[in-house]
């Protein structure tokens, strides 16, 4: 007996076109665990709630980044400045994890991972909630810390980095 075709469509191609127009403020995702910090740019990061104040961040489970995350269990959000352009293609994967911190001005004692001298925004987060979904985990974070300056976010959108009008 045939059964009938419930497949739902395949709409990645479509779907990746589209977002490509959809412009998003651009952060980089760090942590370190162990003595080896990790990090990656990322634009799927959204605040998730204020009361408790906590944030979330995709990260495909085939990055170091994602297992970084899960061993130590915390994690920081730098929101760039549109100054900051090299460092998100640094993370972006234009330089191999081991010299992607060669790039900007970052303190990497900090025990929420990696700081950015002068990041726009910087949120130190504690691991609260992860959920695996695809090829990704999101992962929840209670913000433990924030600090933020003036100026204007850099973005990203059609496969480019744009300054804020």
């Amino acid at each position: 007996m045939n059964q009938p075709d419930t497949a739902a469509p395949d709409y990645r191609t479509e779907l990746r076109s589209a977002m490509r127009q959809v412009m998003a403020s651009v952060a980089v995702i760090t942590t370190t665990a162990g003595d080896r910090p990790a990090g990656m740019t990322a634009t799927a990061v959204s605040m998730v709630s204020l009361d408790p104040p906590s944030l979330l961040v995709c990260v495909n489970r085939s990055t170091r980044l994602y297992q970084a995350i899960a061993d130590a269990q915390r994690f920081r959000i730098t929101f760039l400045s549109q100054n900051h352009c090299e460092v998100a293609q640094a993370f972006g994967g234009q330089l191999p994890q081991e010299q992607r911190f060669s790039i900007g001005a970052w303190d990497l004692g900090s025990a929420y991972g990696p700081r950015l001298a002068d990041g726009l925004v910087d949120i130190e987060c504690a691991l609260e909630a992860q959920l695996d979904h695809g090829s990704h985990t999101i992962f929840i974070g209670g913000a433990a810390a924030v600090r933020y300056g003036e100026g204007p976010v850099l973005l990203y959108g059609n496969g480019d980095y744009h300054r804020a009008a």
